[in-house]
C-alpha cells in the first residue's frame, strides 16, 4: 500500500512538473509571438493545442489538468455547458467556454492561430450573411408595405372616381328631369293657347 501511495505521489509530482513545463512553454511562446497574456492579436483567448485544460466546477474548485480530447468528450456527453469557466492555466483567468468557443461544435479541437483566424472569418461571414438576409427581408417587407399602400391609394382614387361618376350621373339625371319639366311646361302653355 505504501509503495502504491509513493507511486501515486510520484505520478502527481510528474504531472505537476509537466503542467509547469507547459505553462512556461506557453509564456515563452506568447512572449516570442508578441502576444499579451493568453490572447491572440485579435484580442481573443489564445488556444495552445498541447496545453491541458482546467475548469472551475460549481463549487469553485479547479479541476484538471485534462486533455482537450477529454474535455470535448465531456462536452459532447452533455456534462459541460457554455457557461463553464475554463482556462489553460491553473490560476486562470477562467473564461466561459462559450466566450472562448462561440461555436461549441469546434470546442477543444486542436487549434492554431490560422485555424482561429479562419473560424473568426467564417463567423464574420456568417454574421454578414445573416445581416444581408435580414436587410433583404426588411427591403422585401418595405416593398410589400409600399405596394400595399400604393394599392390602397389606387383603390381610394378609384372610389373617388366612382363617386364622381355617380355625382355626374345624378347631375345629368337632374338636367334631364329639368328639360323634361321644361318641355312639359312648354307643351302645357302651347295647349292653353
Amino acid at each position: 500500500q505504501q509503495q502504491q501511495q509513493q507511486q501515486q505521489e510520484a505520478q502527481a509530482r510528474a504531472q505537476q512538473e509537466e503542467i509547469q513545463r507547459r505553462e512556461q512553454q506557453m509564456r515563452t511562446h506568447n512572449n516570442v509571438q508578441g502576444h499579451n497574456g493568453n490572447r491572440n492579436r485579435n484580442g481573443k483567448t489564445r488556444i495552445i493545442p498541447d496545453l491541458p485544460w482546467y475548469y472551475s466546477d460549481p463549487q469553485k474548485n479547479i479541476q484538471g489538468p485534462f486533455r482537450g480530447e477529454e474535455m470535448r468528450q465531456w462536452l459532447e456527453a452533455g456534462y459541460f455547458k457554455g457557461d463553464l469557466p475554463i482556462s489553460q492555466q491553473t490560476n486562470g483567468p477562467f473564461i466561459p467556454l462559450s466566450a472562448i468557443f462561440p461555436d461549441l461544435s469546434i470546442a477543444f479541437r486542436l487549434c492554431d492561430i490560422e485555424t482561429e483566424e479562419m473560424i473568426a472569418r467564417e463567423e464574420e461571414k456568417r454574421i454578414r450573411e445573416e445581416r444581408r438576409l435580414v436587410e433583404e427581408q426588411g427591403k422585401k417587407e418595405a416593398a410589400a408595405a409600399a405596394a400595399a399602400s400604393q394599392r390602397e391609394r389606387e383603390l381610394e382614387l378609384e372610389r373617388e372616381r366612382e363617386l364622381e361618376r355617380e355625382r355626374e350621373l345624378a347631375r345629368e339625371r337632374e338636367l334631364v328631369r329639368e328639360r323634361e319639366l321644361a318641355i312639359e311646361q312648354e307643351l302645357a302653355r302651347e295647349r292653353e293657347l
